[in-house]
């Protein structure tokens, strides 16, 4: 925060280091925390969020004895924590009520900054959480790589300092204005989640024909029967074979008049014989209209091509601008996003002449998310299938984006997760895909159906826009609210409050006054809570029902963090009050439940 020339009424501008208490950091054993899976929570930088929370889907932990020899860097309600090295520095936290852990420690990539108890502690986290507080902060920051701060930082960042009273109303202020915007946002991402789902509830009306149920009744004249449909096919199949015949021999003729010089043509394999869905494949099956049917990928295919493997490719056939190499991450949103550093020279190009890909096939991942497909399109024609894809060629009279929105629809995924191969990565290969069930329908109707898609999808695509944007104001009106009340705008002044004049001269004398705190270890801190825990005769007494044995344990204070010997001690407590007749014990369900004795059953 920069320096303010006119504060408002009373208030002071001091730095940090003027209301600081302690400012500590912690510390790992040696060899790291890798194999810990239990013990007392450590906290480091990747656990703060930048919205002030914590995240701790991959919680880390120190051994309950190293903890207990930490003089520094043990958390306290109200710490204010902050990164102080790496990417992520000036990223701050606040320990609040609802941070989960009883007892934790930082690391020593974190600063936990401790001011006086005589201010409102939440106020001054926001004064460092605001964007004018991070860049106070980051003029501190200093090396490149894995810069960061050093704990001069608190000579730098400037504080506003209102009176106390003033204060407590502008975080109380605050905090009711940014639970309103946290309930605006849930809505944002309730109604984003609702596009989610109505989307694959288009896709899923699409391929069952409702989409286009008025249509059809509309164009009953363009519509064949299902068993014409596979005739045609089938027709059309025999039809583009007999063609590649004549133009393999014409190859050949060519080879042979040129003293068979170059690359033998390859003769021709033989059409795939093609296998249709059993009677109990197609019970499990959504229904289709009368004039659909399903059939088996391989059946509307002209080929199923997996990409180059093997000695076919190798990572030294690759060169900047050349023919690119399609993989699953280059296929987004059903779209090509092609590598210009990955890609091949037109040697080796037609080397590779089976892999290539034009226009209308279809580029599908072959490993990973499954179902991640695009349509080759006049841009990407000659575009090469990497290892990790296949690519599909329709038969004539079949539309590729109809296919493509298939292939991506939750049926299909679930199909294709269900018989994918491999442990740590789903795969496909060319075999499943053959048995990939499709719908079948007119060529008309498929572009009908894409259109309707379309046409959805563009209004769902701008209603995501539009939350998007919403989402990305909400975090330019929190800071314009912290701003506001940083400007003593937030909340109207109370002429009887005390100056912060008064509260800045009573911290000094406090901070003078008071001597130098001796460190206290988790242990201590342990042992102070355990001192005051009630026993357990006590608690099950003053129940005026029965108490689970889980919250009895909770209300003697064992929870996350206590000692194996503290647990151990309570149950064996337990068990003599058991056996001598002082408690009773009753199994409900899963979990222990218990009342004194002379208690009658409820």
């Amino acid at each position: 925060m920069e320096q303010i020339c006119n504060l408002p009424n009373k208030w002071l501008q001091v730095t940090l280091e003027d209301i600081l208490i302690s400012l500590e950091t912690g510390k790992r054993p040696k060899g790291g925390v890798q194999g810990i899976t239990d013990g007392i929570p450590s906290i480091g930088g990747e656990h703060l969020n930048s919205d002030g929370s914590f995240n701790f889907s991959s919680i880390k932990y120190v051994s309950a004895d190293f903890a207990h020899q930490m003089s520094k860097g043990v958390i306290s309600s109200e710490d204010i924590l902050i990164v102080k090295d790496g990417a992520t520095t000036s990223k701050t936290s606040y320990i609040g009520k609802d941070f989960p852990y009883k007892y934790a420690v930082i690391n020593e990539h974190v600063f936990i900054v401790r001011v006086s108890n005589l201010i409102n502690k939440k106020w001054i986290f926001y004064n460092l959480w605001a964007e004018s507080g991070r860049q106070q902060i980051l003029l501190d920051f200093r090396g490149a790589a894995q810069g960061g701060i050093s704990s001069k930082f608190v000579q730098k960042v400037l504080v506003l300092i209102p009176p106390i009273n003033e204060q407590n109303r502008i975080v109380a202020k605050i905090e009711e204005l940014f639970s309103e915007l946290d309930q605006g946002i849930e809505n944002l991402r309730t109604a984003c989640n609702q596009l989610k789902i109505y989307q694959q509830a288009v896709i899923k009306q699409a391929f069952e024909g409702k989409l286009t149920e008025q249509w059809r009744k509309t164009n009953a004249d363009q519509l064949e029967t299902s068993d014409k449909l596979r005739v045609s096919i089938e027709k059309t199949r025999e039809k583009l074979y007999q063609q590649q015949i004549n133009e393999w021999k014409q190859a050949l003729n060519a080879w042979e008049a040129t003293d068979k010089k170059g690359i033998k043509p390859r003769k021709l394999q033989k059409p795939r014989s093609l296998s249709h869905l059993t009677k109990q494949e197609l019970r499990e099956l959504p229904l289709l209209p009368d004039q659909w049917c399903w059939v088996k990928l391989s059946f509307i295919a002209e080929n199923i091509q997996i990409g180059p493997f093997g000695s076919l490719l190798h990572k030294s056939d690759y060169i900047t601008n050349g023919t690119p190499i399609i993989n699953p991450s280059h296929i987004n949103n059903k779209r090509i996003e092609p590598d210009w550093n990955l890609s091949v020279s037109p040697e080796k190009l037609s080397q590779l002449s089976n892999f290539i890909m034009r226009s209308g096939d279809i580029v599908i991942g072959r490993r990973g998310e499954m179902g991640r497909c695009a349509v080759v399109t006049q841009k990407e024609d000659g575009f090469l299938c990497g290892t990790g894809s296949l690519f599909i060629r329709l038969i004539p009279e079949n539309n590729s984006d109809f296919y493509c929105y298939l292939l991506n629809s939750q049926r299909v995924k679930n199909f294709l997760s269900d018989q994918s191969i491999g442990t740590t990565m789903q795969n496909l290969n060319q075999e499943i895909l053959h048995n990939v069930p499709v719908t079948l329908c007119t060529f008309s109707e498929q572009q009908k159906i894409v259109e309707e898609i379309e046409s959805k999808m563009t209004v769902i695509s701008k209603l995501e826009n539009i939350i998007e944007e919403n989402l990305q104001k909400a975090g330019v009106l929190r800071q314009s609210i912290l701003k506001k009340a940083f400007s003593g705008h937030l909340v109207p002044p109370d002429p009887n409050d005390e100056p912060a004049s008064i509260l800045l001269e009573r911290i000094r004398t406090e901070r003078k006054k008071t001597p130098k705190p001796i460190r206290k270890t988790l242990k201590n801190k342990i042992k102070k809570d355990i001192a005051t825990m009630p026993n357990l005769i006590s608690v099950i007494e003053s129940a005026e029902n029965w108490l689970s044995a889980k919250d009895v344990f909770c209300q003697c204070g064992i929870s996350d963090g206590a000692q194996t010997k503290d647990i151990e001690k309570l149950y064996l407590e337990l068990r003599d009050l058991i056996n001598e007749e002082i408690i009773k014990i009753e199994r409900r369900g899963d979990e222990d439940w218990l009342c004194i004795c002379s208690r009658k059953e409820e």
